[in-house]
């Protein structure tokens, strides 16, 4: 009986503790903290104007087939998307690809409780022409899900986009813990093996994401960019878009013996690159990250280029 007891006793205590914390949670004063953390993508769901729900997507439309995908929030109020499609076999080049079957976009992020939207202010889009907007997205948490319902599109077609969250990867290493959180680009500089500067064009701003569930991310954008003449790019306009900005996801594993970090490319801006690791040497404190991509040749010489990253605060 006395055990009984005690296990009630226990139970009772443990759920008054659970509750008075998520009451804290609420009571911070900072409705972002709910979205913290990493989400996977599970579904892309139609409605109609009557709010039935139509078939799957198909064919080419967004969310059609089983894409893959992350959104990722921090609590210094940061957040970036990336979303893959299925990728069929396509007469298309490269780029036209790439953009018709990826999404990509970072930046800070803010939340209107009391009307229930969160706001992705896009500092960098893939898309050109959605840089520098701010996309509302009203959202419904569930359990472990939330729905994110971007406006109602001009075919009159209600989206709901439902993630999954993502737990904390439990065998994530010492070292892989030093590299969680939103990185900011800083600068980028090539130089030859004898130490010699090599011009390069720059990147102007982009986000790297190491987070706790062990996925990463990267976006980064150069200055310049213009946008689309019309709704769909040229092949011309593709090819502009795809060369002015990088983006894949994954998972990430460090090697600290060896000083560097694996970036497991499960999707890709580039088709090509999907699948493929991406093996960068490190140095890391606190505030600053280096990454060292292996040397390349570039006009006949071996050159090797430093990525700089800082990391972000509120």
């Amino acid at each position: 009986m006395g055990k009984l007891l005690m296990l009630i006793l226990f139970t009772v205590i443990r759920a008054f503790s659970v509750n008075l914390a998520a009451q804290e949670s609420e009571s911070s004063g900072d409705p972002r903290v709910r979205f913290v953390g990493t989400w996977s993508l599970v579904s892309v769901e139609r409605f109609d104007a009557d709010g039935v729900q139509l078939a799957s997507p198909q064919g080419e439309e967004f969310g059609a087939g089983n894409p893959k995908g992350l959104i990722m929030y921090d609590s210094a109020g940061y957040m970036g998307v990336v979303i893959q499609q299925d990728r069929q076999q396509s007469a298309d080049d490269e780029a036209l690809l790439g953009l018709r079957t990826y999404t990509s976009y970072f930046g800070p992020f803010s939340v209107n409780q009391d009307e229930g939207f969160v706001t992705h202010h896009v500092k960098g889009n893939l898309n050109p022409s959605g840089t520098g907007r701010d996309n509302r997205r009203y959202f419904e948490f569930s359990g472990n899900q939330l729905a994110l319902k971007p406006p109602i599109g001009p075919t009159g077609i209600q989206l709901r986009i439902v993630w999954e969250r993502m737990p904390p990867l439990s065998e994530l290493t010492p070292e892989q813990k030093r590299f969680v959180g939103f990185w900011a680009f800083d600068s980028m500089e090539r130089f030859t093996l004898d130490g010699e500067l090599v011009p390069t064009e720059k990147f102007e701003v982009g986000y790297l994401t190491y987070m706790p569930s062990g996925q990463m991310a990267v976006h980064l954008m150069r200055a310049g960019r213009q946008s689309y003449e019309n709704t769909v790019p040229t092949p011309e306009e593709a090819r502009e878009a795809m060369d002015s900005y990088v983006s894949y996801f994954g998972p990430f594993t460090v090697h600290a013996d060896d000083g560097y970090v694996l970036h497991h490319r499960e999707g890709s801006s580039r088709p090509s690159g999907r699948g493929l690791d991406a093996q960068r040497f490190y140095d890391l404190d606190d505030s600053k990250l280096i990454l060292r991509p292996p040397v390349t040749t570039v006009d006949g010489r071996e050159v090797q280029s430093l990525i700089h990253w800082r990391r972000l605060h509120e």
